[in-house]
């Protein structure tokens, strides 16, 4: 299955649609000039093919964090239609919204010349579809050496990320 990635030039118009959570990439603690150090996790949604061979893809990176604002927790909460009381945020494991339909609102933003769809909102699925592509997960933290990130079939863009976190810098030698 092809699937259309991030940034390229085929992307979903903007608006509403089904969406499914079929990857989950723990990237690392990410450093970008002037802001503080942070650990990240990308978010694979696929969206409905509306009629097409292959389905999109769109690709979300968020702070690992589950503060009451955080663009996580917006995205859960938004998903499931409901705030989380304090004891479902103690309880909460990213890896439960793996395979988990919605809905989501698709918009287009130009960065360095390039337009991408990205994701503004997540809400409770609509109509139920079908899963396409496999369910994925990925930690930085499940490798045990350097080499082992070209194993983890990661998508180029996504590894070079991976490589540039605090964590997969110890690994190197």
């Amino acid at each position: 299955m092809v699937g259309r990635a991030y940034g390229d030039e085929d992307i979903p118009e903007p608006g509403v649609r089904d969406a499914v959570i079929v990857g989950l990439f723990d990237i690392g603690t990410q450093l970008h000039g002037g802001t503080d150090p942070a650990r990240k996790v990308i978010i694979q949604f696929e969206l409905s093919s509306c009629g097409r061979p292959d389905p999109w893809w769109i690709y979300e990176q968020v702070k690992l964090a589950f503060s009451k604002y955080s663009k996580l927790r917006l995205f859960v909460e938004g998903m499931m239609g409901r705030c989380f009381s304090e004891r479902e945020v103690q309880s909460f494991n990213l890896v439960d919204i793996l395979g988990r339909e919605c809905t989501v609102h698709v918009f287009h933003e130009t960065k360095d010349g390039k337009v991408r769809a990205r994701i503004h909102g997540v809400l409770p699925c609509i109509a139920h579809g079908r899963i396409k592509s496999p369910l994925r997960v990925f930690s930085v933290d499940q490798l045990e050496n350097a080499a082992e990130l070209g194993e983890a079939k990661l998508p180029e863009w996504m590894a070079g990320m991976v490589a540039k976190s605090v964590e997969y810098q110890k690994l190197r030698p």
